[in-house]
């Protein structure tokens, strides 16, 4: 259940949610019934600014579709994550937005993630037993965009991330920490015709503690650093009924090490990559 409460007037909006789960992971791994919360604040102090702050407590569900009809955020802030089956969460997180006359945008943001996560452990006795392992994500990341033209966009952004793991169940990644800086820059051009081109060089940087292959021992330091460069042409279809899109992503078949932490990134470390798409409106 949600609802957005405006007070007074547009300026000060009110996010208030809460899920209630009762799951049962597997015959070790039992989530016991529990009320999840879920509060948000959006504040526009004055024109063309945006304060946005949240407050997401959230259950992995052991669904096949994933989540349910959730909003995917709350406040401007993902709740949804490719956590492992089962993982309660807890977010905290802020964000300010400020228009800078008509065409430049910029803005921060940071927030902080902190995860329980369930795995299947042994006694004494050498029974399995249910247990759980804390995790912990970090993100601040800053953007400016510029719009020189009404056919020219310019970008730039700078996120840095640190994830925190434990010896005792380190997940699919394989670390027991990892920092990471990206830093995209972004050209744009549009045609009225419906023809759109992009450039985007992405400033890479990952370092941290990596674990062995296929033992417990994670005491493997590893640092990498590259610069990534990616190409894309989109057609927009007659009428708006879509698009048809084509998508190069390092362009100049940059070979690199590199630990991917989000499944909804593509970041293609270990060659060139390319992809056509088509996106039809009904």
């Amino acid at each position: 259940m949600y609802a957005t409460l405006i007070p007074f007037d547009e300026s000060i909006k009110l996010i208030a949610g809460a899920a209630w789960d009762n799951s049962r992971l597997n015959s070790i791994l039992v989530d016991k019934e529990r009320t999840y919360p879920k509060l948000g604040l959006i504040l526009k102090p004055w024109n063309g600014s945006a304060v946005r702050i949240a407050y997401i407590e959230m259950m992995q569900r052991a669904l096949p579709a994933g989540q349910t009809l959730e909003p995917v955020q709350v406040a401007g802030f993902s709740q949804m994550y490719d956590d492992p089956f089962g993982t309660k969460s807890r977010q905290i997180a802020g964000a300010i937005d400020q228009r800078v006359g008509p065409r430049i945008y910029l803005g921060a943001s940071a927030s902080g993630r902190w995860m329980g996560i369930p795995y299947t452990a042994f006694d004494s006795l050498g029974q399995p037993i249910g247990a759980s392992t804390p995790w912990k994500e970090e993100r601040e990341a800053a953007y400016i965009r510029w719009l020189p033209t009404d056919s020219i966009a310019l970008s730039f952004q700078i996120v840095k991330e640190r994830f925190d793991r434990t010896a005792e169940n380190q997940g699919t990644g394989a670390f027991l920490f990892l920092k990471q800086v990206r830093a995209p820059v972004t050209v744009q051009w549009f045609s009225p015709s419906g023809i759109s081109a992009s450039l985007r060089a992405t400033y890479l940087h990952q370092n941290g503690i990596f674990c062995e292959a296929g033992a417990a021992t994670c005491n493997l330091e590893g640092e990498e650093t590259t610069t990534m460069y990616d190409l894309g042409l989109s057609y927009r279809l007659p009428r708006r009924i879509g698009s048809i899109s084509i998508d190069v992503l390092n362009i100049f078949d940059e070979k690199f090490r590199y630990q991917s932490v989000d499944t909804s990134q593509l970041v293609p470390f270990t060659g060139r990559a390319a992809f056509a798409r088509i996106s039809l409106v009904f």
